[in-house]
């Protein structure tokens, strides 16, 4: 059976609908500019669902209204070589250019939601890194805290870092999986009037560089990063990640590399507070050394941490 046609007097009333719910960014959406097929077309029928009584029960489905979009040419599919989603991303913008290039995040964003901007991708965006990202990370937010492990990528991945979602503008985007335990850091930033990136803090972002160096960019590239933090880093914030976190290890390793650093960080501080507590602790037993970030070996060796480093 074929499917609606799309009457003119029922676009007449639906496209104003469909024209303030992309308005403006939400929760829900975070960017409203650039759309999932998956997502438009659930936000398209919930608009039909809404207002029943003025569209008529004889309106099409999400999937023709998508359709007639692209005729219009309110959508622009956006190249994605690689794309393993099976999933088309469409820029909805009438005031863009057509050569336009969206900016990845946004893209990233677009293709899951709910999901956080993460790791190398994030140090870009707070300017900690002079380095071009060599690929893009969006986490996707699990319940639970994983059991602490030396290992650099997370449980459950087979690629180190991560899953492949597509390629765009010749870079790489991953997902990953992202423990709520290991990311209290979340905010979102406002970059336009239709478009928010859900992404890590700074100071959760340098901590995701300890954790994380691979899918950071690499030693470089976080010592890099860690050398903009003791003018940049709000440690107060970092203590509070660091206690929300509850891992001696990582408290240890950003001790380690803030002595390496020579950051000063001040005792009445709360990461001073915190940091005064775990040394106090390692000076009286004999905890293994750990390496300061998990996976690369160090050889020298700061006996208050017990941290090796560089």
């Amino acid at each position: 059976m074929p499917p609606r046609p799309l009457k003119p007097e029922l676009w007449l009333l639906f496209a104003p609908l469909l024209a303030n719910a992309v308005a403006a960014s939400t929760e829900e959406h975070p960017t409203v500019r650039v759309w999932k097929d998956t997502e438009l077309v659930w936000v398209i029928n919930r608009i039909v669902r809404d207002h029943r009584a003025e569209l008529k029960t004889t309106f099409p489905a999400g999937a023709v209204v998508l359709e007639k979009l692209k005729k219009i040419k309110w959508l622009r599919e956006l190249p994605l070589p690689e794309n393993s989603t099976g999933r088309s991303i469409y820029l909805m913008d009438m005031e863009a250019a057509r050569n336009e290039v969206v900016d990845v995040l946004e893209v990233l964003q677009a293709a899951l939601p709910a999901g956080v901007i993460s790791y190398f991708a994030a140090l870009s965006f707070h300017e900690l890194t002079s380095q071009m990202p060599g690929f893009y990370h969006i986490g996707r937010l699990a319940n639970g805290h994983p059991p602490e492990s030396d290992a650099p990528a997370e449980a459950g991945d087979r690629n180190p870092l991560g899953t492949v979602l597509f390629e765009y503008d010749g870079v790489m985007c991953y997902e990953t999986k992202r423990y709520r335990g290991l990311t209290p850091g979340v905010q979102t930033r406002v970059i336009g009037p239709r478009t928010s990136y859900r992404i890590t803090t700074l100071e959760q972002t340098l901590l995701d560089a300890i954790l994380q160096p691979l899918r950071c960019g690499g030693e470089a590239v976080v010592f890099e990063a860690w050398g903009h933090a003791a003018r940049r880093a709000d440690f107060d914030r970092m203590a509070e990640h660091l206690r929300a976190i509850g891992r001696d290890s990582l408290i240890r390793r950003t001790g380690a590399m803030l002595e390496m650093l020579g950051a000063e960080v001040k005792d009445s501080s709360e990461l001073g507070k915190l940091l005064a507590t775990v040394k106090k602790r390692l000076s009286d037993t004999t905890d293994a050394v750990i390496p300061l970030l998990p996976g690369l070996g160090f050889a020298r060796e700061s006996e208050v941490w017990r941290v090796a480093s560089p």
